[in-house]
């Protein structure tokens, strides 16, 4: 049976919302990290996986202190934005928090990844790539030159 042409078009931009994450495609996988927030040392886990037919990437961390208490958790879920044709964010986090905004991929003759800003007044996220198994989150506050937080990730099994 031939396909309608309005399934073609649905096939096109899932194959577009799916291409335009490839930006992002270092992030995926399983990773697990050490860092700080603030000077005090934290140990970090993320997992960054696509989700509804490959159209986002759901990217869920949380962070847990010395005594093993949980510092910190989000989750961000990127996607291609296909009527703007660039990269967004939806970032989540507790009590009921939400901030959107656009993710500039990063020059890869800089090192490559991301930096997304959600405002003047808010925090600025870098993802930096470094080779196929390591990662680096640094968490910008406002007006401050020097990141708040600073996560080194390295691929984990499982």
């Amino acid at each position: 049976m031939p396909r309608e042409p309005a399934d073609q078009h649905v096939d096109l931009e899932h194959e577009r919302a799916r291409a335009g994450l490839a930006p992002l495609a270092f992030l995926v996988g399983r990773w697990a990290g050490l860092g700080s927030s603030h000077g005090a040392p934290l140990r970090g886990e993320l997992v960054v996986q696509p989700v509804l037919g490959g159209t986002f990437l759901e990217a869920r961390e949380r962070l847990i202190d010395e005594d093993g208490a949980l510092d910190h958790e989000d989750i961000a879920f990127y996607r291609f934005d296909l009527e703007e044709g660039d990269l967004r964010v939806s970032h989540l986090q507790p009590p009921a928090w939400t901030a959107h905004a656009r993710v500039e991929a990063l020059p890869a003759a800089d090192g490559g990844g991301v930096l997304w800003d959600s405002g003047p007044l808010q925090p600025r996220v870098l993802w930096r790539p470094f080779g196929p198994d390591r990662l680096l989150c640094a968490v910008f506050l406002p007006g401050e030159p020097e990141p708040a937080s600073l996560m080194r990730y390295s691929r984990a099994e499982g």
